[in-house]
């Protein structure tokens, strides 16, 4: 089956046999099917080895993502699933896609991506909240909530939440609020505001995959180094645009010159470690001049990678299906995915990863893993996804709904109540796991340095002007 047929996935007809029994072997194993792979062991192509890759609870210890878990004061949580084995498995397709246009200069990327935003930033375990403050669960009548109140718009909404005044600490008067209120009624409230919420429960696991490809269209020609458009801000996104950096593509960051990245105005090193060696385009998207520059933009673009919601583009008359069907290859990454009535709920890492079943639920109480935990894997999964759908020659929409990604993750081990937080043990200098091969250091969150600085805003955004027209 050719990679031009009407219906086949991009790597349909592709031989990528994936060894090993492990979780990352078996996480792997499922994007690569889900993108068309042969996976099968008999299979003739050149194998994606991962026999040697460590047990989930060794490589979740060594990712730095199990030492931000749990409470600020208590020993190190285990995570429900294999999110570490997840990203190490996501990391290996990835890498044997790329094959020797990968950055063999570059640091080696490893598990400890997960982390690597708390590192710099200087975070520590803060169980129950997340390790960046923004995000809490709250217990309910008859379970769990979860709500991050990361932009000042959602503090200024805790009031229409609760339905009273609020002269404390917000989070005081959302935790006896959610006291008398069930799961599913303060989840539905919250998202009738636009606050970004999750229903949290013990026994998620995946229904769906943790992403899927629309019907091919158009045509385009294939590129060894194709214009990667990235409109999205904050995590997953410029982590996807940075790992397709690394695979050869020119990627082009694009920002509202009014309303920039957000990530500009945190750890400058953090920003750099996403988007060094990306051209900084700056677009004022309340003018007709500006729309027309990005339509511009996005009709060039072999693929595009955006983090909105549907609606937003389409409020500035631009229609992502248009432009899959003239060709392109077209990422969308969301909270809870392009279609029915989720389509339009906000959110952020930590509150997807909650209601995607990464969270712990204990005899003492609800705690997040590690940090923002959804965005580092859907970062990583969108960027393997959409590698896999330039080596075809047609437009594809990816949907790639960060809530998928998280229970996809979760779906590789068992429930939470089965996990034994006694073989988590203090030691001289930190602490040691039990696993099914030994003992384990927890590692504390490390990162990898910044191959650059990244450009200022709208650097290139004249050049890249000239280069549309030449």
């Amino acid at each position: 089956m050719s990679s031009t047929d009407a219906t086949s996935p991009p790597l349909a007809g592709w031989a990528m046999p994936v060894l090993g029994a492990g979780p990352a072997a078996a996480y792997a194993r499922n994007l690569a099917a889900i993108c068309g792979a042969d996976v099968s062991t008999d299979a003739n192509g050149r194998p994606l080895d991962l026999s040697d890759a460590p047990d989930a609870l060794a490589d979740w210890a060594a990712s730095g993502a199990m030492w931000l878990s749990g409470h600020a004061r208590a020993a190190p949580m285990i995570a429900p699933g294999a999110p570490a084995s997840a990203m190490t498995g996501a990391l290996a397709m990835f890498e044997h896609l790329a094959g020797s246009r990968s950055f063999h200069d570059s640091p080696p990327l490893s598990s400890q991506l997960l982390s690597e935003r708390a590192a710099l930033m200087g975070w520590q375990r803060n169980g129950p909240a997340s390790v960046g403050g923004a995000f809490a669960p709250y217990r309910t009548i008859d379970g769990w909530f979860g709500l991050s109140l990361a932009r000042p718009d959602d503090l200024d909404l805790v009031p229409a939440l609760t339905g009273e005044s609020v002269h404390t600490d917000p989070v005081d008067a959302v935790r006896r609020w959610a006291s008398e209120t069930t799961t599913s009624q303060a989840t539905d409230r919250a998202v009738l505001l636009g606050l970004p919420a999750a229903t949290i429960s013990p026994r998620r696991q995946a229904s769906r995959p943790p992403f899927c490809f629309g019907r091919p269209f158009g045509g385009r020609t294939r590129s060894d180094r194709p214009v990667v458009l990235e409109l999205g801000s904050l995590w997953a996104a410029p982590l996807c645009g940075s790992m397709l950096q690394r695979a050869g593509a020119r990627v082009v960051k694009v920002e509202s010159h009014r309303r920039p990245d957000g990530t500009r105005y945190g750890s400058p090193r953090f920003f750099d470690l996403l988007n060094a060696g990306k051209a900084s385009v700056s677009v004022d998207l309340t003018t007709a001049t500006g729309i027309v520059f990005l339509r511009e933009l996005l009709t060039r673009a072999d693929a595009v990678i955006e983090a909105s919601r549907p609606r937003a583009l389409r409020q500035l008359g631009l229609d992502a299906e248009s432009f899959v069907a003239s060709g392109t290859v077209w990422t969308s990454i969301t909270a809870h995915g392009r279609s029915g009535d989720k389509a339009q709920r906000v959110g952020f890492g930590d509150d997807v990863a909650a209601e995607g079943g990464l969270i712990r639920i204990s005899d003492r109480g609800c705690f997040p893993c590690g940090d923002a935990i959804a965005d580092p894997l859907t970062g990583v999964v969108a960027a393997t996804a959409t590698l896999a759908a330039l080596r075809s020659d047609r437009g594809r929409m990816l949907d790639i709904p960060m809530v998928d990604v998280a229970a996809s993750t979760v779906a590789l081990g068992g429930p939470n109540e089965a996990i034994d937080d006694n073989r988590v043990v203090r030691v001289a200098h930190g602490w040691i796991v039990e696993t099914r091969s030994g003992t384990a250091r927890v590692l504390p969150p490390t990162t990898r340095a910044p191959a650059g600085s990244a450009p200022d805003l709208g650097r290139d955004t004249e050049p890249v002007r000239r280069w549309l027209v030449s």
